[in-house]
């Protein structure tokens, strides 16, 4: 029983995803966090907390682009021109 409920539940999951997919903003921020403990030094029995603001910033334009893999800026394609000396 438990996996059908599962297996329900994944489905609408990622039939939700693909519903909304053409449908995606132009601007998409967000601000995720990461603990961390660490030792005062190394054999220290004592530790301290830390806690670190992780920034998202995506923006889909259609001449600039800005996502996980870095910003970059795409040319519109048009028809091909060539240049000939002679």
């Amino acid at each position: 029983m438990r996996q059908i409920l599962r297996f329900a539940f994944l489905s609408i999951c990622l039939l939700a995803g693909q519903a909304h997919a053409d449908e995606l903003p132009r601007w998409e921020v967000g601000l995720g966090a990461v603990g961390l403990s660490i030792p005062d030094y190394r054999g220290s029995d004592r530790q301290r907390g830390y806690l670190l603001p992780l920034p998202y910033v995506q923006y889909r334009g259609d001449i600039f682009r800005i996502d996980r893999e870095g910003a970059e800026r795409h040319r519109p394609r048009g028809p091909a021109r060539e240049l000939a000396a002679g």
